[in-house]
């Protein structure tokens, strides 16, 4: 094996050990939640700034689409699939990208076990001036941003970034 195949092997690794742990911990959080916590009941985490509280949502993010689960399960699995296969294709290559893509895969994955099990979303965050979300869709927003940041810093031009995993003719 050489040298440059071990690397990706371990960045591999890396990229899915860390996505697991986004989507474990997701999962067992929302677990405690649903356990311990009555539909639509709260409590203060940090006094008035943060509070536990149980939602559940049929829909995207903010409620949108609420009424297509089917949809919105359909295009979860399709999206965790190709980040599942960008970040294995890219390990050891792109390696500045692998860590944004390996949020988005385990926020991604979080979600999705919650409309493949429960039908809709489990939500528990509140700050009280913006939606209730989760650890899944902290996990997208800051892979998505890192993501950004990445491709506007990127060596490869300024924005020029290769957004298709290495071996694509694209």
């Amino acid at each position: 094996m050489s040298e440059a195949q071990a690397c990706g092997g371990r960045a591999a690794r890396r990229f899915l050990a860390l996505a697991l742990v986004v989507a474990l911990a997701d999962q067992g959080l929302k677990l405690l939640i649903v356990s311990r916590m009555a539909a639509g009941e709260s409590r203060p985490l940090l006094g008035s700034v943060l509070s536990l509280t149980r939602q559940s949502n049929p829909g995207a993010a903010f409620g949108l689409f609420s009424g297509a689960g089917v949809v919105l399960t359909a295009v979860g699995a399709a999206l965790v699939a190709l980040l599942l296969i960008w970040g294995l294709r890219s390990a050891g290559k792109d390696a500045e990208f692998l860590w944004p893509v390996a949020l988005l895969l385990g926020g991604a994955l979080g979600n999705l076990i919650d409309r493949l099990f429960r039908g809709r979303v489990v939500d528990y965050l509140d700050l009280h001036f913006w939606p209730v979300f989760n650890l899944a869709d902290v996990a997208l927003t800051v892979g998505v941003f890192w993501f950004a940041l990445r491709l506007l810093l990127s060596p490869e031009g300024r924005g020029q970034a290769r957004l298709s995993p290495p071996g694509d003719s694209r």
